[in-house]
């Protein structure tokens, strides 16, 4: 990578970084591209958030991403929020304006475009089942009901997260949405009739890939679509349990490139190549965890 003083640089803020994919994927794609940009992870404390926003900004940063734990508290310092992020209620990419940064995100049609393409898969009149209720959640929840999900249904370890997710999607969106926990007795009951399983918890990642979310995975059959957010591992013990009743699977590491594009497009105006990517990142996952 030659880096210059025609370089413009774009950062990715959180904490932990040690794990993010990011970085690789977008210089990846500015080289072949073909565009003067670099891409860093910068791990920022909770305390300096604001400072890293205006210091990015003076610094001429042309954009940023933003990930966990800063995806809702990072509104707060934003010129301006699009509807979409607004919706979700967080915020996973920053453009540049002439008065600060506006904020995006790209999560949850990320999510969806990794469906369509990958298992030519629509959400429109189908019910699912989502297990999790924090910013992965809140962003799938509202790309489905946005796309004409017909039934949605929460499941957390508690109830008042999910509950405020499901409500402000059923107010704003009007979606048929509910709220469960895990020992609810209608869970089987939804989770059989379910169209698309998605789990957004953290169960099941690297180190700790021999545990899963507490889904009983005998309910699970045939015809469903059962999705993973987690991309390390590949295919998680969720994953391999649902391939062994007959369901298809589909792992996080396309929402991951999905949604990495669309923010790109944010930044750069143009589409970017994506040959060769997927095999990188999957090269990458294979060697260095």
């Amino acid at each position: 990578m030659n880096i210059n003083g025609r370089t413009r640089p774009i950062a990715i803020l959180g904490n932990p970084l040690g794990h993010s994919l990011s970085p690789l994927m977008h210089n990846y794609l500015f080289q072949a591209a073909g565009l003067n940009n670099v891409y860093v992870p910068l791990e920022v404390k909770e305390k300096d958030l604001e400072s890293a926003v205006i210091g990015l900004w003076s610094l001429g940063f042309i954009g940023a991403n933003v990930t966990i734990p800063y995806k809702e508290w990072i509104m707060e310092y934003l010129v301006d929020i699009s509807e979409e992020a607004k919706l979700i209620g967080a915020v996973n990419t920053l453009i540049r304006s002439d008065e600060g940064f506006r904020g995006d995100n790209t999560d949850g049609k990320g999510f969806l475009n990794s469906l369509l393409l990958e298992k030519d898969w629509q959400p429109q009149a189908k019910r699912a089942v989502i297990l999790g209720a924090g910013g992965s959640a809140r962003a799938v929840c509202t790309a489905l009901a946005l796309k004409g999900t017909k039934e949605i249904v929460l499941v957390n370890r508690s109830l008042p997260k999910a509950e405020d997710i499901i409500s402000n999607i059923a107010a704003r969106i009007g979606v048929k949405a509910r709220a469960m926990l895990w020992e609810d007795q209608g869970l089987q009951a939804a989770v059989s009739n379910a169209d698309i399983i998605i789990n957004t918890t953290p169960l099941g990642m690297e180190p700790k890939i021999n545990v899963a979310p507490p889904l009983n995975t005998e309910w699970l059959d045939r015809g469903q679509l059962v999705v993973d957010l987690i991309y390390n591992p590949l295919k998680t013990k969720l994953l391999e349990e649902a391939s062994q009743r007959g369901c298809e699977v589909l792992n996080g590491l396309g929402m991951l490139i999905h949604q990495g594009v669309l923010s790109f497009k944010l930044w750069t105006g143009i589409e970017p190549p994506l040959e060769g990517l997927r095999d990188l990142l999957e090269k990458s996952l294979k060697t260095n965890y």
